[in-house]
């Protein structure tokens, strides 16, 4: 058996995140849609991406210790945007910060490791945005390399965002007509009732009927992802069973519009600064250790309470303060009319920034855009539903019809800030849901294949963990994951069969590797990697193990191309 734990690092402008998840076999040891987190500072599922210089000891504090230090020396903050600086000085500036905030998250790790289940191997996702060029994105790959994280992958963060939503929320892209296959359903012939990943039955070797299964399907999907330092736009071509995800622009361009979280901080602090001063305390000390207090207010009282159409009638971080202030006035409640007062330049930034994806661009508008999918914790404020949705016009228009006249295809998970962080563990199960797709592993139509010098038609269907092959009777009926020959094929037959289809068929390049337990088909694209979904330097492997007379087992599973040991250690 075996395991392997998937790292998922969500480096982001303002705060960032580890994500793990563990697999055994393929399949996820714990609830298909959880995942488990690095801890920062014995309990914080997330950490400040902050730096702090101390000049009394020439020590950086890092994180949550920057953020309590801030007022002792330099403090760095955005320093992610510095690595596509076009300043030399200032890009070598970011990688140093960079590779010290990374050595921080993988510290924080390594202390944590024995805590999460045990593995045979790891694999590590760093997330990145996706106007950033490979080279910059490759850079960071190699600093998360160069501080001991295993198997490293850089991604983008909108494939990462379908991803998550493609396991969160696979009802959507069903209703898109696409993404996941459809709930079990009876057989045409015999009436079992077959699983979604079932080609044939198992009873009466009869295929599927094609239309039980979800149709091959493009769609354009327009994924807004709001953090606290940038919000990042970018419309994606997703066609569902492709190996690859299209992104067909990104907006706004680097050194644009920010439209961050922390430019409502800083309004909201202002706004308190004010009253604090009618009430007779107009000098402030050490105003920057307010501000991450005021972030924490905001996210825990102030949006909830909008969201509900509410006022916020109190703050209660200022209360130290008050306590010098004799008998302060009554805090000014904050609704939404007094909100949209004090941040109107802010809030009509972001119709324009969703208007300008779409300048110049002549082949997509508006109103081809099929899902809207909104990712990062600035995104669950009130004002950008109602925006997107069409119901709020005061700060600018969005026409966007589909979404306007069915509501669900605004998508927006129940953690948004966590979504990429999901994402990138759910790989493997991403993964899986494209090797369901018969675009890409099963045969449309029967071919020719020789065995035992007899040439036969046969009608292959190979996909998660089931696998058949049907001429006039299915020779394996599958009973979980074993399978007993119930026609005269052997092993090497079967073997043969698979190892045409993935060649001839699929035109995959293959290699078959032969172990002391068993026998491995591995198969990939011609002239490259197969890249599945990810583009990981891993091949789709097929492990055949003798278990008994006329009794096999079959696991699929992803292993890397030419790893003997790897692709042997399945089952």
């Amino acid at each position: 058996m075996l395991t392997e734990r998937i790292l998922g690092i969500d480096f982001g402008t303002s705060t960032s995140l580890i994500k793990v998840k563990t697999y055994k076999d393929g399949r996820p040891i714990d609830a298909r849609d959880s995942s488990d987190y690095v801890r920062f500072d014995g309990a914080y599922s997330s950490v400040p991406t902050m730096l702090c210089h101390d000049p009394s000891y020439d020590e950086y504090h890092i994180g949550h210790q920057a953020a309590a230090n801030s007022n002792q020396g330099e403090l760095f903050q955005n320093f992610k945007m510095g690595l596509v600086s076009e300043d030399e000085e200032e890009r070598k500036k970011a990688e140093e910060l960079v590779h010290k905030f990374f050595t921080h998250l993988y510290e924080m790790y390594d202390n944590q490791r024995s805590s999460f289940p045990t593995c045979d191997s790891e694999t590590t996702f760093v997330s990145y945005p996706a106007k950033w060029s490979a080279s910059v994105a490759k850079t960071m790959e190699k600093i998360a390399v160069d501080v001991g994280f295993l198997d490293v992958y850089g991604i983008d963060e909108p494939s990462v965002a379908i991803h998550a939503v493609m396991i969160q929320r696979g009802d959507i892209l069903e209703k898109l007509g696409g993404g996941d296959i459809a709930e079990s359903q009876p057989c045409s012939s015999c009436g079992r009732e077959l699983e979604p990943d079932m080609m044939f039955c198992d009873k009466c070797g009869v295929k599927k009927s094609a239309d039980t299964t979800s149709a091959t399907s493009s769609h354009n999907v327009l994924i807004i992802d709001m953090g606290a330092g940038t919000t990042d736009l970018a419309l994606c071509h997703y066609t569902a069973g492709e190996k690859e995800i299209e992104i067909l622009k990104t907006y706004p361009e680097e050194n644009g519009v920010f439209f961050g979280g922390r430019e409502i901080d800083t309004a909201l602090w202002e706004y308190i600064k004010k009253y604090l001063a009618d009430c007779g305390l107009p000098n402030i000390n050490n105003e920057m250790q307010y501000i991450p207090a005021c972030k924490k207010w905001k996210e825990a009282n102030v949006s909830p309470s909008l969201n509900k159409n509410r006022a916020q009638n109190n703050c209660g971080f200022i209360a130290p303060m008050l306590a010098f202030a004799g008998e302060p006035k009554p805090f000014p409640a904050i609704g939404r009319s007094v909100f949209e007062d004090i941040l109107s330049d802010y809030i009509r930034q972001f119709p324009e920034l969703i208007n300008g994806l779409f300048e110049n661009l002549s082949d997509i508008k508006p109103k081809d855009v099929d899902l809207v999918i909104l990712t990062g914790g600035h995104s669950q404020w009130y004002f950008v539903d109602e925006i997107i949705n069409g119901y709020m016009t005061k700060f600018g228009a969005v026409n966007l019809p589909k979404i306007q006249t069915e509501p669900w295809r605004l998508v927006k998970l129940a953690l948004p800030q966590e979504t990429v962080g999901f994402g990138m563990v759910y790989q493997p199960m991403a993964e899986k849901a494209i090797l369901k797709s018969e675009e890409v592993l099963h045969a449309e139509m029967p071919f020719d294949v020789s065995v035992d010098s007899t040439v036969q038609k046969y009608d292959l269907a190979l996909t998660n963990n089931q696998l058949a092959v049907a001429p006039t009777v299915i020779p394996i009926a599958p009973t979980g994951d074993i399978y007993t020959f119930t026609g005269s094929k052997d092993m090497k037959g079967l073997i043969t069969i698979v190892n045409t289809f993935l060649n001839i068929t699929k035109d995959m390049e293959t290699q078959v590797i032969e172990g002391d337990d068993g026998v491995a088909i591995q198969a990939r694209s011609k002239g490259g990697t197969w890249k599945q979904l990810i583009g990981m330097d891993k091949a789709l492997t097929v492990k055949f193990t003798p278990l008994g007379e006329n009794q096999i087992s079959v696991n699929m599973s992803a292993a890397k191309w030419l790893d003997k040991a790897g692709a042997m250690a399945m089952a």
